[in-house]
């Protein structure tokens, strides 16, 4: 038995599985972006913190799970720009991490060379130091130097060397995941944003291809049976 389908019947399929597949096409690229806006957001305020002792010195470990995206996708968000890969002589960027901290620290009894008198002034015995003096503080994590000198000016000199220690690897489900380590106790990070690059779907892999195929094949039947 032969079954006829009629022409108009045919193109009306058709035209409505072209129009079906771009209405998909532009939901999915709407979904893609409040996704990736949403990632986005979400990284910036996954950074866990906490304390752990490695070849016995305490350090502080900021962790957090990287996003995941595409060159394109990286590109969207200004992650990645043309003109920053030809002037770093880079042909592809695999990981982007930024990373926002401050130096923060409260000084106390700093030591000096200054000589200390006491004048008495209105019947009341007040300290003076003389110029010209200088002071500083130094250890592991700072060195400050400073003086005054005989018009009081003062002049100032500080370092702060800082080490981290950063570490990307593959944590519990199988998430990727960049830890900063630090020993410095003036130094934290306040925000890190990480992403990982990663190559680009293949159009032949993507679910909406699949979905126009077993359209396409659906049509080319109708085709065949008339």
């Amino acid at each position: 038995m032969k079954i006829k389908i009629k022409t108009w019947f045919v193109i009306v399929f058709v035209l409505g599985v072209l129009i079906l597949t771009y209405v998909m096409g532009g939901c999915n690229a709407r979904r893609e972006n409040n996704s990736l806006l949403d990632q986005l957001e979400s990284s910036q305020d996954s950074v866990k913190t906490y304390q752990v002792t490695l070849d016995g010195v305490l350090k502080e470990a900021n962790q957090m799970t990287q996003t995941i995206l595409t060159e394109r996708e990286a590109k969207k968000l200004a992650l990645i720009e043309n003109e920053k890969l030809r002037r770093l002589s880079l042909d592809k960027i695999t990981e982007i991490t930024k990373l926002e901290g401050e130096i923060s620290m409260l000084l106390d009894s700093i030591s000096h060379n200054g000589q200390v008198v006491i004048i008495d002034s209105s019947g009341v015995d007040e300290p003076y130091i003389k110029l010209p003096f200088s002071f500083e503080e130094v250890n592991k994590f700072h060195q400050i130097y400073g003086k005054f000198d005989k018009k009081a000016k003062l002049s100032l000199k500080m370092s702060f060397p800082l080490s981290l220690d950063v570490t990307v690897g593959i944590a519990k489900g199988k998430k990727p995941t960049l830890v900063v380590l630090s020993d410095n106790p003036d130094f934290k990070i306040d925000k890190i944003n990480s992403f990982r690059i990663v190559e680009e779907k293949k159009w032949y892999n993507s679910r909406l291809f699949y979905y126009g195929l077993g359209f396409g094949s659906a049509a080319g039947a109708f085709f065949l049976l008339k």
